[in-house]
């Protein structure tokens, strides 16, 4: 299931390792400690509760923030260095990403993990460690800084510098909850709807960015990493594992050639205890840079659905956009996400996101949806029929060059732009007009609409 190297943790002395774990002397790390790569197993095995509470799911099998709509939300991997700053870097790396969710962008802001441990406690706490609500607490109540104004130092001693500061950016929390780690289905729930969590294992914290269902026949590479050996292990019928969910989190161990060189732990709970107590943050803002107004409301795929990031559709979404949010805004193919994280499948459709000709008729069945930069030249004669449909997004553009579309559905949202020219025609469907809004362009050049 992994494999083991010389990591970071490995390297730590004894004392350090059992303190960053939160362990006493006479605990094990049960090898934690020289995991390198692959999905790690912690805890006594008992198949038959692991089966009740891991395959009894109304959730999807497997859900990660580093792949929805078609971006990573969260930032790069830090290094926490020799500090026990792990519950900051923990906190800062969920807070990070909840801002990129909270506008629906990749801002990526670099905030600063130093000021959230050292401020959010009266004594040093470098060799000491601390808790993520603690950093929460402080972030809530005086936000946080940007890295580059407020630097991580990989020393101990150091007081907290706040005062000292004049910040590029500042964030923002509204607050923050527990949640019950004892039901998985919680936890999925809040990772699904919530964002990224606060968490880790046993005393070292971690971002918790996903998780996955361990299935027969799935083929698990393990890497090497000292001699850049790789080796398949595949999970075979009857094997206990099957059904269990393993949980995905951000380290902050740095990505180098020692140890586990994505950054990333996966690991599988048989003792739930081990998983340190998660937490969802409500919502996190800049308030230098940013405002309401930044947040971005798009239709990326073209399926007449729109994603404004976690949180209440914002007031500076157009008033045609409607009340449903798009469960997966990079393929239009799939709309409403629902609470367990299954998509609603679509018709069949096609996004149009460069310059396509279209000579054929290839098309004619396809939703289609021509996004911002898309450019769609019709140059055939083409007819379209049930559930086809041609939306023009903003940023796109519906071309009808000395071609011939018959049957139209067509759809044009402010922004979008239709030109014919050519003697183009476009022959509406029976019951369909063409209506083109207040911010939409019509170019009418030579060719006919009816």
């Amino acid at each position: 299931m992994w494999s083991a190297d010389l990591t970071p943790l490995a390297l730590k002395c004894y004392e350090d390792k059992m303190k960053l774990l939160d362990l006493k002397d006479n605990e094990s790390t049960n090898g934690i400690d020289y995991y390198a790569d692959g999905i790690f197993e912690s805890g006594n095995i008992d198949s038959s509760i692991n089966r009740s509470i891991s395959t009894n799911s109304d959730f999807i099998d497997q859900f990660d923030w580093r792949n929805r709509h078609g971006k990573n939300w969260l930032t790069p991997i830090r290094n926490q260095g020799r500090s026990f700053f792990c519950y900051s870097f923990c906190a800062i790396g969920c807070v990070e990403a909840m801002v990129n969710l909270h506008y629906n962008r990749k801002l990526d802001l670099h905030l600063s993990e130093d000021e959230g441990a050292r401020c959010s406690y009266e004594d040093d706490r470098y060799s000491l460690g601390g808790s993520a609500p603690v950093v929460l607490d402080y972030i809530k109540s005086n936000g946080i800084c940007d890295e580059a104004s407020y630097p991580f130092i990989d020393q101990c001693c150091i007081s907290c510098r706040r005062e000292q500061v004049e910040p590029n950016e500042v964030v923002m929390i509204d607050n923050y909850s527990e949640v019950d780690r004892s039901v998985i289905d919680s936890v999925k729930s809040s990772l699904i709807n919530r964002g990224p969590l606060t968490s880790g294992y046993l005393g070292h914290a971690m971002t918790l960015v996903g998780y996955g269902t361990l299935k027969e026949g799935d083929v698990i590479t393990v890497l090497y990493t000292r001699n850049h050996i790789e080796r398949n292990i595949v999970i075979e019928e009857g094997d206990d594992r099957i059904g269990m969910t393993y949980w995905i989190f951000k380290n902050s161990f740095g990505t180098n050639a020692i140890g586990n060189i994505e950054g990333y732990w996966y690991i599988l709970f048989n003792n739930f205890g081990y998983m340190r107590k998660p937490y969802y943050i409500t919502k996190a803002y800049a308030t230098i840079n940013y405002s309401e107004e930044d947040i971005v409301c798009e239709d990326a795929d073209g399926d007449g659905l729109y994603f404004w990031g976690l949180g209440p559709k914002p007031s500076n979404c157009p008033s045609w956009v409607p009340d449903i949010r798009d469960g997966d805004d990079s393929d239009i193919n799939y709309g409403e996400m629902d609470m367990y994280g299954y998509l609603q499948e679509l018709p069949t459709g096609i996004t149009i996101k460069t310059d396509t000709i279209c000579y054929e008729s290839h098309l004619e069945s396809k939703r289609i949806g021509i996004v911002n930069d898309g450019v769609l030249t019709i140059t055939g004669n083409i007819t379209m029929t049930s559930p086809s449909i041609i939306r023009v997004c903003e940023g796109g553009e519906l071309v009808v060059d000395g071609g011939n579309i018959g049957n139209a559905d067509i759809q044009i949202v402010p922004g979008g732009t239709l030109t014919v020219k050519n003697n183009g025609v476009i022959s509406m469907a029976s019951g369909k007009s063409l209506e083109v809004p207040i911010g939409a362009v019509l170019n009418l050049e030579n060719g006919v609409i009816e």
